[in-house]
């Protein structure tokens, strides 16, 4: 082996970007790790891209960034095809992750997503992240319909603010997740939505057939109130749906705007028989009278498994002391928070859209090349 070509073989769980991928000599068959940034890629080198991905037979874990704080990345139905096709010769990829932030995902982009998903048959972790993405019921449905294809698959996140989801679309998600049988943990962020009660209803009644989920992260934050949104029955229905999931220890719960404040006490009736629960978070996005306040915290009482409890929500100080009260009476809690909801954009990424990324294999943790910070923060998270 001459110098130029041992200078090429990678060390052990190497992780290579784009410009390091398309460097001459290198031993291909031995990358595991991949974390390509489409930013400052032009359309004729894709299928230089592809070609060498797909002699990538070891690739196991995979990112795929296509988010651009400057705008619109321009790529082909083409392009995008011959990408897609390079990715679902490698075989091995158990971990897979897409960011179309601030990208339009329209046919060509949910046909690219779908496709990679279909072909990628060991697939056990996989998000999909689009902040101000235009994702819509259509293009859902299609990426849904793929997800069962990965009968491994035990992780996903789904992450799409700025979109218009309606019942349709989530009832469609719901309906293909019942057949992701493995599936352990679920984070779903869609926001901006035009769905109502019964969308709420439906997904629930979807999920509660996950009977191996086990970490459930739901977040329906409009940031833009408009009148097309879920009242509190919608959240009652999901969650009463919910309790009937016998594994079910994590529940995050993140609500619209200006919802009726008796929400907040039926959510609280409703999760009452998830019994093996140990760790719930709610952030409250509308006003909760001291009545409403003190029949929710006389039904978390109840929670005889929980051990930690946070919850975000604007209170005055007397009725917060008179919660912190309660939970302190709650047999089994050993951590609980009480923050006002201003503190919402502090925390509420790290909570939901990023808690998703786990790493399969402890060794990769020590890899300290990997320049993808929404991957770390996560194990960060994860290693507390």
């Amino acid at each position: 082996m001459n110098t130029s070509e041992k200078s090429s073989v990678l060390q052990e769980n190497e992780i290579y970007g784009l410009t390091k991928l398309m460097e001459p000599n290198l031993s291909l068959e031995q990358i595991k790790y991949l974390n390509l940034d489409f930013q400052q890629t032009t359309q004729d080198k894709f299928p230089m891209i592809a070609s060498q991905i797909e002699n990538c037979s070891n690739l196991k874990y995979l990112i795929l960034d296509f988010s651009h704080e400057y705008g619109q990345i321009y790529v082909s139905r083409k392009q995008l095809s011959i990408l897609g096709a390079s990715i679902t010769k490698c075989k091995q990829i158990s971990l897979l992750q897409m960011d179309f932030t601030l990208q339009k995902i329209e046919e060509n982009g949910v046909l690219f997503i779908a496709s990679i998903i279909k072909g990628c048959k060991n697939l056990q972790i996989l998000n999909l992240f689009g902040f101000g993405s235009t994702l819509r019921d259509e293009g859902l449905s299609r990426i849904a319909t793929a997800l069962p294809k990965c009968q491994k698959i035990t992780k996903l996140a789904i992450s799409f603010i700025c979109d218009e989801i309606s019942d349709e679309g989530l009832q469609n998600l719901g309906s293909a997740l019942v057949n992701c049988q493995r599936l352990q943990e679920l984070s779903l962020e869609i926001c901006d939505n035009c769905f109502r009660d019964d969308g709420l209803s439906k997904l629930g009644l979807n999920l509660a057939k996950s009977v191996n989920l086990q970490v459930l992260k739901i977040n329906t934050h409009d940031r833009n109130p408009t009148y097309i949104k879920p009242t509190s029955k919608g959240y009652y229905d999901l969650c009463a749906h919910l309790s009937n999931l016998n594994n079910l220890k994590e529940f995050f719960l993140g609500f619209c705007w200006e919802i009726n404040g008796a929400c907040l006490p039926q959510v609280g009736l409703a999760l009452k028989t998830c019994k093996n629960l140990i760790k719930l978070f709610l952030l409250v996005r509308f006003e909760v009278s001291d009545k409403d306040t003190e029949e929710f915290a006389f039904h978390i009482q109840n929670y005889r498994n929980l051990i930690q409890f946070d919850i975000l929500i604007n209170l005055h100080e007397k009725t917060k002391k008179k919660l912190q009260r309660k939970i302190f009476k709650m047999p089994r809690i050993v951590c609980f928070s009480i923050e006002d909801e201003d503190f919402v954009d502090l925390i509420v990424e790290d909570n939901l859209r990023y808690l998703a990324i786990h790493r399969l294999e402890k060794q990769i943790i020590r890899i300290k090349q990997f320049d993808c910070p929404k991957f770390n923060d996560s194990n960060d998270q994860s290693n507390k």
